[in-house]
């Protein structure tokens, strides 16, 4: 018995044993992962189920774009979804990326993508900069990074795949469509499972400086040190400078900045991290990576060596590995009269120095600030000699610093049709101060500097000569040059230096206004029995003149220009409010436009358009833009929508027009009280009058899934409250004490009115009355294709500008219209209308199916309306349709709060001064056109929202570019004209979002 229970044990125990061995040798379940790069190479992994992994995807270019800089790119990145999870937080309904600028390193904010469908990401990203995109120019260039969790053993996959990439030029040339590599085209991408950058067992920090030298230090997990940035910019007025803006970035994957910050992200030290600017100064650390300041004081920051402390950041090391810390300004301008920009927009103009250095050690005092008194200037002067063509002269003597005037009068006793000239100035001592633009160096303002010839003229300046010349080929057309104050030219210069310089205006041409086309002056020459005069003066010869005889009491000097030289301001917020100021010409000021959405747009605001008009002639903007008139600082000029907004002043147009859009739901823009600055613009007065600024918005929509609609057309939505003023100084700062100016309460004599007219379909007419006159405006409407039956209901409202156009339609003690049959034809009597406070509110019903109101053709008369011009200025009249249903059985909703409803034609409609008439259109044959196709290429890609937001900003496009086209294709919401969240809608489509419009389908041409 024992020795079988000895041999059951025994054999109990191999059991147990073999149970063991089988146990320990039985392999972890794995999952094969094979990753693809852009390129088609491959990398392979076996990971255990449970374990994570990220995959790194880069992307150069620079084989076919020299810098590497990509204006839009569209994606996909696939992956076996039932073995793998993507780890990547994600939220809402489409799946947005929690963290886009770890996903996305370069694209980061502006990417769109989508990760709720399972095994597939699918994202774009554009932004409408040409020199300005996003830049993959090494392959280290990362373009997507994920993180994947294997669920289960098996074989898996993650594919990189690109649809579509433009270049970011000119031409957004296309580097691959549809897919497809282009022809000549090249580009890199691999995916792989560790990070491009090489590791090492210490953390090695370079600090890079502008003179491509690198200082390196070695640092352990857990070690801090600072970092002192310091700046020399003695080679303009001694270092004193009167703004500073820029950037350090670092690398994230090692450090982390170790000075506090507040919860909004702002820097808590100014005195310690700025130690020359401190509390003039503002950091932030909004943006991972990247501490962005700037400073601003009219006394001045001292940076008069490598001595002196810019920045004194701190470091933390939290990880191995290398890590990189670069400095970069934005702005440096000085603090003396011309505020002499030595950078601007990220580059160093030219003849400008300065030196910055960053270091791990500092030594050497902080400078000290100069007196707030500026150094006075020598007393030395400069004597400036006018030599006219009679070889007579002016001579005035001026100090260094000083700017003056030249009146050049031309008197040739008659009406002129042609004129060519010159003036010459040395450069050396004399500065032309009027504002120049373009590659010739064209003359901006054009009416200011030629009062007569106006924006006729063509006017360059090159190595102190102005070429100017203009003419006119209509007989009896001429240019009225016959009186002692008809100004030729009126110009601008500053004393650069002391001495003498001479100022000398020559005639190459001049033709008198007649059937002979008589020569004054041919070839520089005085023709035989012809004659003019022009003199040049330092004085306004059409300025009242002063008497020459002394008063009896002694002479009081006056302390203020006189009005010939005085320019009255009034700027105008988004909430209709005015303030006015007076200026002398020649002064600066700044306009500070706010904006509150908070009560209409909680979660913020997803897109905007907007427009900023100024007084032609009589204002010129000063902010920076480049030769296509974009602005080219709009982190400054926009401080809550930032770098990604749209902006292009015209001087032709006097508008300053500009946009912003971000796809991201969660991320809208923020306006959240009534100091939360929308713009900061910059002006300045080239001539005496009464000018205005004027911030109006275009189109707003507020940042959740359905893009609500705020402001269309100009016109706030029903149900909206938005606020905003504008100001002459920075809101959440005590003006100072002025005494109140007034703006003229009676229209002067001659005064005039820009009246436009707004129809339907969103196209506009322009006149211009005087101040008293009285005219109508026809509205109509056609409303043929949506409503054949007829219309059972219609609300409409047409607003006008108030303080400038009065209503002149009879209306009862209740402001209701008495004669509706007059100015409604069609409505009739069944209408109920009401005129207050600026606006015409209208409607109309039938509860008779078969007897609908016909708007059948474009002459249909929706509404006659009159107004009287009361105040000079310009002035709006827009006609807008809140709610409108058709004469069906289901009474079937065309438009409603002011929309457009899907599956519906755009409407017809124009507002005119003169009466349409009653000719019936007539009817084409029905084409259609590719709902989105901006670009009219059969394919809705990401160039197509590129495209329509360079529209939107003005941008000049090819000659062979269809602009009418990209209105109609690109009109994606069916608006009637195309608006910024056009764009957001295409993006919003690519990255599989559902969207309430059929983009991608093929519409009836109207």
């Amino acid at each position: 018995m024992k020795k079988i229970i000895s041999m059951l044990l025994v054999l109990a125990m191999m059991i147990t044993v073999l149970t063991v061995g089988i146990t320990t040798t039985t392999a972890a379940e794995t999952a094969t992962i094979t990753i693809y790069g852009l390129d088609g190479t491959t990398e392979v992994k076996e990971i255990n189920v449970g374990e994570e992994f990220t995959v790194y995807s880069t992307l150069n270019v620079s084989a076919s774009v020299a810098d590497g800089m990509v204006s839009s790119v569209q994606g996909t990145q696939t992956y076996t979804s039932d073995v793998l999870s993507l780890v990547d937080e994600v939220y809402g309904q489409y799946g947005e990326f929690e963290d886009l600028v770890k996903v996305f390193p370069i694209t980061a904010d502006a990417t769109t993508a989508n990760g709720a469908q399972a095994g597939k990401i699918v994202y774009n990203a554009s932004t409408p900069q040409i020199n300005n995109g996003f830049k993959f120019d090494s392959d280290s260039s990362q373009l997507i990074v994920t993180t994947y969790k294997v669920t289960k053993a098996g074989n898996a996959e993650v594919k990189n795949a690109l649809k579509n990439l433009a270049a970011a030029d000119a031409d957004l040339t296309k580097l691959v469509f549809e897919g497809k590599v282009q022809e000549g085209k090249t580009i890199a991408g691999k995916a792989t499972f560790t990070d491009p950058t090489p590791t090492i067992d210490h953390a090695e920090v370079r600090i890079h400086n502008l003179d491509g030298t690198v200082e390196t230090q070695s640092f352990n997990i857990g070690d801090t040190f600072n970092v002192y940035t310091t700046l020399d910019a003695s080679s303009v007025n001694s270092g004193l400078m009167s703004s500073v803006n820029g950037t350090q970035r670092y690398t994230t994957s090692v450090l982390s900045l170790a000075d506090t910050v507040d919860a909004d992200g702002l820097i808590s030290d100014n005195a310690k991290v700025f130690p020359v600017m401190g509390n003039s100064a503002m950091g932030s650390v909004k943006t991972a990576g990247t501490v962005k300041y700037a400073g601003s004081s009219a006394n001045g920051f001292l940076f008069n060596s490598l001595n002196s402390q810019l920045l004194c950041t701190t470091y933390r090391v939290t990880a191995n590995g290398y890590a990189d810390i670069t400095n970069k300004l934005n702005v440096l301008a000085a603090a003396d009269d011309d505020i002499t920009r030595i950078v601007f927009n990220g580059e160093t103009l030219a003849g400008q120095t300065y030196a910055m250095r960053g270091s791990f050690n500092t030594d050497g005092p902080i400078p000290t600030l100069p007196p707030t008194q500026p150094p006075t200037e020598p007393s030395d002067k400069l004597k400036v000699t006018i030599v006219n063509p009679d070889n007579t002269t002016s001579v005035k003597e001026f100090n260094k610093g000083d700017t003056f005037t030249v009146y050049t009068v031309l008197n040739a006793g008659a009406t002129i049709a042609s004129v060519e000239g010159t003036q010459t100035y040395p450069t050396a001592t004399l500065q032309l101060t009027d504002s120049v633009t373009g590659e010739y160096n064209e003359i901006v303002n054009k009416t200011a500097m030629f009062p007569i010839l106006g924006d006729e003229a063509f006017a360059a300046v090159n190595n102190g000569v102005i070429q100017f010349n203009a003419s006119r080929g209509k007989i009896g057309g001429g240019y009225a040059f016959n009186t002692a104050t008809s100004k030729l030219i009126v110009t601008n210069y500053k004393v650069l230096a002391t001495g003498e310089a001479t100022i000398k205006t020559t005639l190459r041409t001049l033709i008198k206004d007649n059937a002979a086309a008589t020569k004054i002056v041919y070839d520089n020459a005085t023709q035989s029995g012809q004659s003019y005069a022009m003199p040049g003066t330092f004085t306004d010869p059409g300025a009242p003149v002063i008497p020459t005889e002394a008063p009896t009491e002694p002479p009081v000097k006056p302390t203020e220009p006189q009005p010939d030289n005085k320019a009255t301001v009034t700027i105008i917020g988004i909430d209709g409010t005015s303030k006015v100021k007076t200026f002398n010409v020649g002064d600066e000021f700044t306009v500070y436009t706010t904006f509150n959405s908070s009560s209409a747009a909680p979660n913020g605001i997803a897109s905007i358009d907007a427009t900023q008009s100024f007084t032609k002639g009589i204002l010129q903007s000063t902010d920076e833009v480049d030769s296509l008139f974009v602005v080219t600082d709009s982190e400054s000029m926009f401080p809550i929508l930032g770098a990604g907004t749209v902006a292009k002043i015209d001087p032709e147009l006097a508008t300053n027009k500009f946009n912003a859009s971000t796809p991201q739901i969660s991320k809208g823009f923020k306006f959240e009280t009534d100091d939360s600055l929308l713009a900061v613009t910059h002006y300045k007065v080239a001539a005496a009058g009464n000018a205005e600024v004027k911030t109006s918005l275009n189109m707003l929509s507020a940042a959740d899934e359905n893009l609500t609609v705020i402001v269309r057309k100009g016109v706030i939505q029903p149900g909206f409250t938005l606020g905003g003023y504008s100001s002459f100084y920075e809101p959440g700062k005590p003006e100072p004490t002025e005494p109140p100016t007034e703006a003229p309460t009676e229209p002067q004599p001659g005064q005039t009115a820009n009246v436009t007219i707004y129809g339907i379909d969103g196209t506009s007419q322009v006149k211009t009355f005087n101040v008293g006159e009285s005219f109508t405006v026809y509205t109509t409407l056609n409303a043929a294709s949506a409503a054949p039956s007829g219309v059972a209901s219609i609300s409409a409202s047409q607003t006008f500008t108030k303080s400038i156009l009065q209503s002149t339609d009879a209306v009862d003690e209740l402001k209701v219209v008495t004669d509706n049959v007059t100015m409604f034809p069609i409505l009739g009597n069944a209408a109920v209308a009401k005129i207050d406070d600026g606006l015409n509110k209208f409607n109309a019903s039938t509860p008779q199916i078969n007897k609908g109101f016909k708007f059948d053709n474009d002459n249909a008369l929706l509404a006659v309306t009159h107004y009287t011009v009361t105040a000079a200025g310009n002035a709006e009249i827009r006609t807008t349709l809140d709610m409108m249903g058709a004469a069906d059985s289901n009474l079937s909703v065309i438009v409603k709060n002011g929309e457009l409803q899907p599956g519906f034609n755009p409407l017809g409609g124009i507002a005119s001064f003169t009466d349409p008439g009653t000719t019936q259109p007539t009817e084409a044959p029905v084409e259609y056109y590719l709902l989105g196709d901006a670009d009219n290429n059969d394919l809705i890609d990401i160039v197509d929202s590129s495209q329509i937001q360079r529209y939107m900003a003005d941008f000049d496009f090819d000659p062979a570019f269809d602009l009418d086209i990209l209105r109609r294709n690109g009109d994606v919401d069916f608006s009637g004209y195309i608006e910024i969240t056009d764009a957001t809608y295409i993006q919003r489509s690519l990255a599989d979002f559902e969207v309430e419009y059929p983009i991608g389908s093929y519409i009836p041409i109207q």
